[in-house]
């Protein structure tokens, strides 16, 4: 796959800083070192845009487990959804929710959900290549199917 992912520019980069956690001072400096957020978002971004698994990320970006642990984060306390659309308007809620789709639930309650869930998740595959493309402008993704 060609990646098409560019990097966040200094405008788009000013808008979102204001919506990450982490940006804020930390109160007690123990615990794992600082990243580069910029560069982290960079990587997160790259994945979702890529349809690419986490260790496919290219080695400018920190560590794919950093990446994945600032993903899952972000996922988890609701800023992923505000930062998306924020870089990209409505396609970001769309890539958003295809994110949604394909994230693993913690346990299901019965075998009837998780086979919905995994049909869907399926499915969302062909719709996120369609938000990437719309995302990137780069129009219809995927070889055309002739008449």
């Amino acid at each position: 796959m060609v990646n098409s992912f560019l990097e966040l520019s200094n405008v788009q980069w000013s808008s979102v800083v204001k919506l990450l956690p982490e940006s804020l001072p930390k109160r007690n400096p123990r615990g794992r070192p600082t990243v580069c957020l910029r560069s982290a978002l960079n990587g997160v971004l790259w994945v979702l845009t890529n349809d690419s698994p986490w260790a496919h990320l290219p080695a400018r970006y920190p560590v794919y487990q950093t990446c994945h642990r600032y993903f899952l984060g972000w996922y988890q306390k609701g800023v992923l959804l505000p930062v998306l659309v924020e870089l990209f308007g409505n396609e970001g809620a769309e890539l958003h929710r295809l994110v949604e789709a394909r994230m693993r639930p913690a346990r299901w309650e019965d075998p009837y959900s998780a086979s919905v869930a995994a049909a869907a998740v399926r499915g969302a595959r062909r719709y996120l290549n369609l938000a990437r493309g719309a995302i990137l402008g780069l129009g219809r993704q995927g070889p055309s199917v002739a008449p």
